[in-house]
């Protein structure tokens, strides 16, 4: 996935500034805006864009940092 090279990179920059990673705080999260609608009319591929950010992008900051560490 991309969040997890883009998660390596930040992880990488942190720990070289830093020396290490103590505390990581996840912070994603939102929605798709009006394009979401009433959740009876939603579509599919709305909900995987939102899952996609709102689970794997913090799923892969956590391992970016894991791997790292």
């Amino acid at each position: 996935m991309i969040y997890l090279n883009e998660a390596e990179k930040v992880a990488k920059a942190a720990i070289k500034k830093f020396d290490q990673i103590n505390i990581l705080a996840n912070g994603a999260g939102g929605t798709i805006g009006a394009e979401i609608g009433p959740f009876a009319n939603s579509r599919k591929e709305v909900w995987y864009r939102i899952i996609d950010v709102n689970l794997y992008a913090a799923i892969d900051c956590t391992r970016a940092v894991i791997n790292k560490s």
